[in-house]
């Protein structure tokens, strides 16, 4: 059975992509969740419709998204944390917290999937984070300092 996802389907697809399924996949996980329906003429022609207008859009995040990542990897985003004299962290900066920092400095919101941050930082001083967004890769530096 031919579906479309309403929604990014983890491991599975990314919204308004078609995808065969088996009719139980369909009818006991994708619809019953929103997550999906099932593919008409009418559904595939506004598919392709959105598919043309997001296109446009990634081209221009992609080139916003560029823009910021640079400005982020010539300037610091600082951060501060409670931490003791040897520089540990009381409390770990997490990606969130990261994210709001880079919201503050340049006005733009980054996705969450784009900041590579496999644990939180525990330590002061400076680190390099990698980001990586549509199509583009580069570092996030985050200086850490101790209150």
């Amino acid at each position: 059975m031919k579906v479309v996802l309403l929604k990014d389907v983890p491991k599975f697809g990314r919204k308004n992509e078609v995808k065969d399924v088996s009719d139980g996949y369909a009818a006991n996980f994708l619809f019953p969740r929103k997550l999906a329906q099932p593919a008409t003429a009418a559904l595939l022609a506004k598919v392709g419709e959105m598919s043309l207008k997001s296109a446009a859009q990634e081209k221009v995040h992609s080139a916003f998204f560029a823009k910021h990542l640079r400005t982020l990897e010539e300037t610091p985003v600082v951060l501060y944390g409670k931490a003791n004299e040897q520089g540990h962290l009381f409390a770990g900066i997490h990606k969130e917290a990261v994210l709001s920092a880079i919201w503050e400095k340049v006005g733009a919101e980054f996705p969450k999937e784009a900041l590579l941050l496999d644990k939180a930082i525990r330590t002061t001083g400076v680190t390099r984070i990698p980001v990586e967004a549509h199509g583009q890769k580069g570092f996030v530096t985050v200086e850490v300092k101790g209150k």
